[in-house]
């Protein structure tokens, strides 16, 4: 027969073996919880960093039509400063030509009046 003593030692051995199970049951579940935060925090790392790359995609569509659309302004200008410089020529030489003209001109009467003179003075 048993005695007292083994009996408590069954029991403790009993216990213990629980305890141990437990324990085990304990660690891992902390393991999977662990590779599930784990996980889930590489999930947000990469989805961080997606989200940073599209943002500097973004900026940088916007930095390059910024580009283009001081590209366009700066050709603009540049049209309109050629076409005032090509107006203020026209002008120019058409202010030269009138005034070559209107010299012709005096020149012109000059020569009619001198021969009216000599006209005049032969007959």
């Amino acid at each position: 027969m048993e005695t007292a003593q083994d009996l408590r030692q069954k029991i403790i051995d009993s216990v213990l073996e629980k305890a141990k199970r437990t324990t085990e049951r304990l660690s891992k579940a902390q393991e999977s919880r662990n590779l599930v935060v784990k996980r889930k925090g590489e999930k947000i790392e990469s989805k961080l960093e997606t989200a940073d790359q599209l943002r500097s995609e973004m900026i940088n569509q916007r930095i390059e039509q910024a580009r283009k659309f001081t590209s366009k302004i700066d050709k603009a200008k540049e049209f309109r400063q050629r076409s005032q410089q090509q107006r203020e020529r026209s002008l120019k030489d058409n202010l030269e030509k009138v005034s070559a003209g209107s010299q012709k001109g005096q020149a012109n009467k000059q020569m009619t009046s001198e021969r009216a003179k000599s006209h005049v003075e032969k007959v």
